[in-house]
């Protein structure tokens, strides 16, 4: 049941963020973040995922909205997002789970070695793993990309776990 309520309010936020990507200006494309349209929440500081979406638009990254995600040794609400501009080059892809409780994200982070793996277990990454926290969200990075590093680095502090 709980699973079914995670999935909801990710779905929720979702259609929230892309309805609100849909409030360009005049001319924009519907359903099309513009580059002018830029939310910020009240005090800059990344505590969420719609905060995490927030700051990385405040700094001139384009945010595209994805499909849900999950790892099996995640246990937040999983989107994925594709970002762009913003001294990144090209685009990445970036997982950002949001979690409800604060001991829970403190668990499965616990749950990671310094490698970015879990305790438990193995992972082939195809690239190197990057993990970052802020309040209650976790992001993930897959990736060598250093202005993604920098920039992830710059709004949730230095990765707690990855290569």
């Amino acid at each position: 049941m709980r699973s079914l309520v995670r999935i909801g309010v990710v779905l929720l936020v979702a259609a929230g963020l892309s309805a609100c990507a849909g409030q360009g200006p005049a001319g924009a494309p519907k359903g099309e973040p513009s580059s002018t349209s830029v939310v910020v929440s009240s005090d800059g500081k990344v505590v969420d995922h719609v905060s995490l979406v927030n700051n990385l638009r405040g700094r001139g990254v384009t945010v595209q909205i994805g499909n849900t995600v999950q790892q099996l040794f995640l246990r937040g609400a999983g989107i994925q997002l594709k970002v762009s501009g913003g001294g990144i080059g090209g685009t990445a892809v970036v997982e950002s789970y949001d979690y409800d409780a604060a001991a829970t994200i403190s668990e499965d982070a616990s749950g990671l070695d310094a490698d970015g793996n879990p305790k438990l277990t193995k992972i082939l990454w195809n690239e190197p793993p990057h993990f970052y926290r802020a309040e209650r969200v976790l992001v993930l990075y897959v990736g060598s990309d250093s202005g993604v590093m920098k920039l992830l680095t710059d709004i949730c502090g230095p990765q707690f776990a990855g290569r």
